[in-house]
């Protein structure tokens, strides 16, 4: 048996379907649901908790709000936000969802981000109210594909993500399909590209 089946019998498969957060979050939500799968601690010292249960809560509370936002599957969804919990839960969210997930450098201006909302097709973009500041007016008149800004530290996103529900069935997708889109930094002076990632790439990172 070649390594690549020796890998795949870890994974969960559905013949040529796969999402990789059945295998990354929700076996393990199933399985211990109150072990720590991520732990947080903010500049002021405070340190918030999560397990997988409560981990996979929000991550479905996300997923769900993309549906009630009207993001169909397949849609790009770059996520600008600092390592803060909102940049974990929205990334899964939106990979459980069916979409893609594009990360965005927190450190990236407004001309360094325009280009990459451009060239990648961004649908949505993900940040909180310090980084919105670098987004341009007319963001959605420079990347017309954009359809949603979501604001995490917002009061209207709260209460959205409270209102959500927190169960949601995790969108088989064919496993050569695009899980996440990772962007070139461009600092050797190569063309800023988009890499695309599909969901069976998690066996080779397995």
């Amino acid at each position: 048996m070649n390594v690549w089946k020796q890998a795949e019998k870890d994974i969960i498969l559905h013949k040529n379907k796969l999402n990789i957060i059945e295998s990354c979050i929700e076996r393990h939500a199933k399985k211990s649901p109150d072990k720590l799968s991520l732990v947080f601690e903010n500049e002021s010292g405070k340190i918030i908790k999560y397990t997988y249960k409560e981990l996979q809560e929000q991550i479905n509370r996300f997923s769900n709000l993309l549906n009630k936002l009207k993001i169909k599957q397949n849609s790009r969804v770059f996520i600008f936000l600092p390592k803060i919990p909102g940049l974990y839960i929205s990334f899964l969210g939106t990979i459980k969802h069916g979409s893609i997930a594009a990360p965005l450098f927190e450190a990236f201006q407004k001309d360094g981000l325009e280009l990459r909302l451009q060239r990648g097709d961004a649908n949505v973009l993900v940040t909180n109210k310090d980084l919105a500041k670098r987004i341009p007016k007319n963001i959605k008149k420079l990347v017309p594909s954009l359809k949603q800004i979501i604001i995490i530290d917002s009061t209207k996103f709260k209460k959205q993500m409270k209102n959500s529900s927190s169960e949601f069935e995790t969108q088989l997708k064919n496993k050569f399909d695009t899980a996440l889109m990772i962007f070139t930094s461009s600092t050797a002076g190569t063309p800023v590209a988009g890499i695309q990632l599909p969901h069976y790439a998690l066996i080779q990172q397995h």
